[in-house]
């Protein structure tokens, strides 16, 4: 039961805000370097393996041993 407090417009147009922004701050396609298929949902693990943090980190899908190549912003390197 939907308790009739509960404001679906208000909602709804949070929501739109919230996409707006979200589309607004994006990384510039050519700076996106996570591979197909992966929702951005990344941990870096300790020995600098980038694993897809939706992966069981005791056995992960390792996307990349070399993770200064996917981040943009990597520290002393130079956007490519």
């Amino acid at each position: 039961m939907i308790d009739e407090r509960w404001d679906f417009q208000l909602a709804d147009e949070q929501r739109a805000r919230d996409q707006a922004e979200a589309e607004a701050n994006a990384l510039p396609a050519e700076l996106q370097r996570v591979p197909p298929g992966v929702n951005g949902n990344l941990y870096l693990m300790p020995d600098q393996r980038l694993v897809a943090a939706d992966t069981p980190l005791y056995d992960p899908v390792t996307l990349t041993n070399k993770p200064q190549e996917v981040f943009a912003d990597w520290p002393d390197t130079q956007q490519r």
